[in-house]
């Protein structure tokens, strides 16, 4: 099996979780090589996400991963031909994350969106081709040592304290809620100097200060 792709919109995720982790124990067997699961919970309450399986990571076909609206929970890798990772939604800490990157050695593409629970990310790769962060709101620091870097996004997430190793070009925009004063125009200054690749910058904030 080439693609594997589940997009449900439940009330219960509980109802599901058998028949979901059968679907995906399926792939699994069918050796699938690109696998994207996104389960959107359709409540006012604040429901847990769906809990994903080890069958996921065991699956050592996948070279594409794409997860919406999970939660990992003790997890050991085994997809070891893993190119393409995209998490949204993802529920994990720091150290998750860096345990699932370092057992991704052929990882090249890599995209987190609105992983409110990561807030210092470390990175360090030979690999990685393409990296991008948006609006992960606990965001505080950045270390990226990845010489090769073809690709560079950060979106909408607080100003990190940052050491980026990377020389290919930056795109960069934040998109605030909060007054940006003082303190956040010296921290953006201190994260634009990193580089000086930066091809795109857009802000829009609310200042009341200029920065200069």
């Amino acid at each position: 099996m080439h693609k594997f792709r589940l997009f449900i919109s439940v009330l219960d995720v509980e109802e599901l979780v058998p028949y979901i982790d059968k679907w995906i124990g399926l792939a699994a067997e069918k050796e699938v090589k690109e696998l994207d699961l996104d389960i959107l919970i359709e409540s006012d309450t604040m429901d847990t996400p769906y809990t994903l399986p080890q069958t996921i990571f065991s699956a050592r076909s996948v070279t594409i991963l794409r997860l919406v609206n999970c939660k990992l929970e003790n997890i050991s890798v085994g997809c070891l031909q893993l190119k393409k990772l995209f998490f949204g939604g993802v529920s994990l800490m720091d150290q998750q994350f860096h345990y699932f990157i370092s057992s991704f050695p052929l990882l090249e593409d890599l995209i987190l969106e609105y992983c409110h629970f990561l807030e210092r990310i470390t990175i360090s790769s030979n690999q990685l081709k393409k990296f991008g962060l948006s609006s992960c709101l606990s965001m505080e620091a950045l270390d990226l040592d990845t010489p090769n870097l073809l690709s560079f996004t950060y979106n909408d997430s607080p100003i990190p304290t940052s050491r980026i190793n990377a020389l290919c070009l930056w795109q960069v925009k934040f998109d605030t809620d909060f007054t940006f004063d003082t303190q956040l125009c010296l921290k953006l200054r201190e994260f634009l100097g990193v580089s000086n690749q930066i091809k795109d910058l857009k802000i829009d904030a609310t200042p009341t200060v200029v920065c200069v």
